[in-house]
């Protein structure tokens, strides 16, 4: 199953999305470089960065374990950059990224199709 989670008849705004906050290792790819960065939160439509001083509208290659995306930085700080994806994470992507994270001592009591749902 590799659709984009989204409800049938809706189109939730970026912001009303479940976030999974977390703390994995990953790269990011811009025209100026590359660099190791942490994923630090993640929804079907876009990610938190440790990672800041990104130029805000610059286009960024983001690979985290299952996760492959192109997207843009919509907002950066000292620490901290948002990323915007080009096109939805698939769901399966989100839950993997759920899974490797629980096995890292997250919390694995949260049912992944709950939290995949927003409940």
């Amino acid at each position: 199953m590799s659709e984009a989670f989204e409800p049938a008849g809706e189109h939730p705004s970026r912001r009303s999305l479940p976030r999974l906050r977390l703390a994995l290792n990953g790269a990011a790819e811009t025209v100026t470089g590359h660099s190791a960065v942490t994923l630090e939160a993640v929804s079907l439509t876009g990610a938190r960065i440790g990672k800041g001083g990104l130029r805000v509208g610059a286009d960024i290659f983001l690979r985290c374990g299952p996760a492959d995306c192109f997207g843009s930085v919509i907002w950066s700080n000292a620490e901290s950059s948002g990323i915007a994806f080009d096109e939805p994470l698939a769901r399966d992507v989100v839950l993997g990224l759920r899974e490797i994270h629980d096995c890292g001592g997250g919390d694995p009591g949260v049912n992944r199709d709950d939290w995949a749902l927003g409940r």
